[in-house]
């Protein structure tokens, strides 16, 4: 199974908080803000936090390769639409979102991130909300996800092996393959899916109380001053 595997670094040792807050300001200059100089400030920002977080250029490369067809597919659209290479702005926010998404994903770990909602979803329980329930759906999902796209490639391999191909042949033949991987993916999910709920079962899981934490994120003083300089840079930014 293929877990993103986080390096110890300064970036990966701050509060889950802080760099969520870091994330969703970047976001907030990218959508808000005009393209330039806002994008430069941004790369330049991202490939120090990249260096810092010691994030490997060809792991973030790997990661970046899902994004390549959707930018062009949207890049292809707006042009249609905006004959003066308007369409460029829209492609490039696309892409500065999606890679600040990639890194707050390499630089957290899926416990962490579960901790911090945890931590901002507590105060719901005075209105009996069922957190405990929600986190771990969370936890189940974010967990889910390389195994489902293992599983996808085992699939994938296997039909190859027996001769299928999902870009080669017919438009009709490449239906069916690829109406037999859905079939056999959702199948596998489903039956991953009760096996856990009956290793929960087993170990007799409850979910009135409250989800146990092996180390605890505190708020140090460098979190506060990066909170402090990414707030500002939404005023200062123009």
């Amino acid at each position: 199974m293929r877990f993103l595997e986080v390096k110890d670094s300064f970036i990966s040792r701050l509060n889950p908080s802080t760099k969520l807050i870091i994330n969703i300001v970047m976001c907030i200059l990218i959508i808000k803000k005009d393209l330039y100089p806002t994008s430069i400030y941004l790369s330049i920002f991202m490939i120090i936090y990249m260096i810092v977080g010691k994030i490997s250029f060809k792991r973030f490369e790997k990661m970046l390769r899902p994004i390549y067809v959707i930018t062009l597919i949207s890049a292809i659209i707006a042009s249609f639409f905006n004959k003066d290479l308007i369409f460029i702005e829209p492609t490039v926010k696309l892409l500065l979102l999606y890679t600040s998404g990639i890194l707050f994903a390499l630089t957290t770990t899926s416990n962490s991130t579960i901790s911090f909602f945890q931590t901002l979803l507590n105060p719901l329980k005075y209105i009996k909300f069922p957190i405990n329930s929600l986190v771990l759906l969370l936890d189940t999902c974010l967990r889910f996800i390389p195994v489902v796209i293992d599983e996808a490639y085992r699939i994938i391999n296997l039909q190859r092996i027996r001769g299928l191909s999902f870009f080669k042949g017919s438009l009709k033949t490449r239906f069916y393959g690829l109406k037999s991987f859905v079939i056999a993916l959702f199948l596998q999910i489903f039956h991953m899916a009760e096996k856990v709920a009956q290793a929960i079962h087993v170990r007799q899981y409850s979910n009135k109380k409250p989800r146990s934490k092996y180390l605890k994120n505190k708020f140090r003083f460098i979190d506060f001053i990066l909170i402090s300089i990414s707030l500002s840079t939404l005023f200062i930014v123009k």
